[in-house]
């Protein structure tokens, strides 16, 4: 039967010429715990406002650019009731058929392909891409493709080739946080390595992959091969493997450490240089650094979607909801996104910072590198403030040093300072604190 399905997608592949999918890994609550406290009260992380826009709209603005794109697919194990109203706005928006399709529970990156291959592949494609969600780029999909298609046309064996993924470039004292890239002077991929211990490469995987059909074969080849190993005894090494390592179950297939790495070997994949910015989104902080990525982009190619200086004073890129009321004597900026319905009192001064849909921010407040909750109150002359800490290490010396968060729907008293805290949502806080997680 594996067989069969294989043979259909490569059947399709020389069919579908010119016609693609996107399936984006939207994960789900288990995976959200990262970006906590904005994860909390049942909020999806994927759903997140980062550069005035949901996080995966930008994902879904990118693919649905490209000329052949049929449908995209959100993978994940969320309630889909969550994403019905996003959907049903970015179908009538980019005009693109999407659905969610909710896997019955964590099976791997790859694992979630596997079980949806009979929906990814139910019209013929040349190719579909996989995206993760919780990235920030500036998405050149249509140049990928471009390349993809070069080097499989004129490369020695290129017709083998099942796939391209997307590498970024880091400065190496962080290289180890990511999976790491070594690809010769074709841009084959010819060594992968998952988060190694010892520098390998400053060129990561930006987990943004374009595929052929014939990648299910490899897949399945994976799923059959876990399946066996789960017949057999093994060992558990309680002093060298990680919590999750030891429980993962057998049914998971990741896409990195499953598939990539055999491909590298058999170099079956290309690596496309990412031109432009990337970032993870992996905790909640990352998503204020980030928002400034997106800004500097709409600076250079839609300034439009930028405030400008008028009913309020702003400094350097700003972003702010036709709804929310600003005093005309506050100053936003730079990189501040303020949203929907959120009022802004005399005086205020915000800066790298995001302000979520209906906080009310009281006069002469102060937010410094912060992102302030859905309906929050921040009182008269406090001070909210986060420190800057743009690097994936978010604990520096055991210390927590980062963005500053308010959970949803707190209240932060008049004339208090809090500075380098987690605020949990419904707090009410009456004195000052500082390098603590208020729960």
């Amino acid at each position: 039967q594996n067989k069969t399905k294989v043979q259909a997608g490569e059947d399709m592949e020389a069919d579908g010429g010119g016609a693609f999918k996107t399936v984006i890994l939207v994960g789900g609550p288990s995976k959200g715990t990262r970006f906590r406290p904005l994860s909390l009260d049942s909020f999806p992380k994927p759903l997140f406002p980062i550069g005035g826009k949901p996080m995966i709209e930008h994902h879904i603005e990118a693919c649905t650019s490209i000329e052949g794109m049929k449908e995209v697919l959100l993978l994940g194990f969320d309630e889909e009731e969550a994403f019905k109203p996003f959907i049903k706005e970015m179908v009538e928006k980019y005009k693109v058929p999407i659905r969610y399709l909710p896997e019955r529970s964590e099976m791997g990156t790859a694992g979630g392909l596997h079980n949806f291959e009979s929906e990814i592949l139910n019209t013929p494609l040349e190719a579909f891409f996989v995206l993760h969600c919780d990235i920030c780029c500036s998405f050149p999909l249509k140049e990928m493709l471009a390349f993809h298609k070069s080097k499989a046309a004129s490369s020695a064996g290129g017709g083998g080739a099942v796939g391209t993924l997307m590498g970024s470039t880091v400065k190496a004292e962080y290289a180890h946080h990511y999976g790491c890239l070594v690809e010769d002077e074709e841009h084959y991929l010819t060594h992968y390595a998952e988060k190694p211990t010892t520098f390998v490469s400053d060129l990561i995987n930006s987990g943004i992959y374009l595929f052929s059909p014939r990648i299910f074969r490899h897949i399945g080849e994976a799923v059959a091969r876990n399946a066996k190993e789960a017949e057999l005894p093994e060992p558990v090494d309680f002093l060298r493997q990680s919590w999750m390592e030891i429980v993962r179950a057998k049914d998971q297939v990741r896409l990195e450490q499953d598939i990539l790495i055999p491909l590298s070997e058999k170099k079956l994949v290309f690596v496309y240089r990412n031109p432009s910015f990337w970032r993870s989104i992996k905790n909640a902080g990352s998503s204020v650094y980030c928002n400034d990525l997106y800004l500097n982009m709409y600076a250079q190619k839609n300034k439009a979607m930028l405030a400008k200086p008028g009913n309020y004073n702003v400094i350097g890129n700003v972003i702010v909801h036709p709804t929310a009321v600003v005093d005309p004597t506050a100053v936003l900026g730079p990189n501040v996104t303020v949203g929907a319905n959120v009022v802004i009192g005399a005086g205020v001064r915000i800066l790298n910072s995001i302000i979520l849909d209906s906080a009310n921010i009281k006069a002469r407040a102060c937010i410094v590198y912060s992102i302030i909750g859905w309906n929050c109150i921040i009182g008269q002359w406090a001070r909210i403030a986060g420190e800057m800490n743009p690097t994936p290490d978010l604990y520096l010396n055991k210390q927590r040093k980062g963005i500053c968060i308010v959970g949803r729907e707190s209240v932060a008293a008049p004339e208090i300072v809090v500075s380098n805290c987690l605020v949990m949502p419904h707090k009410t806080l009456t004195a000052s604190f500082h390098d603590e997680i208020l729960l």
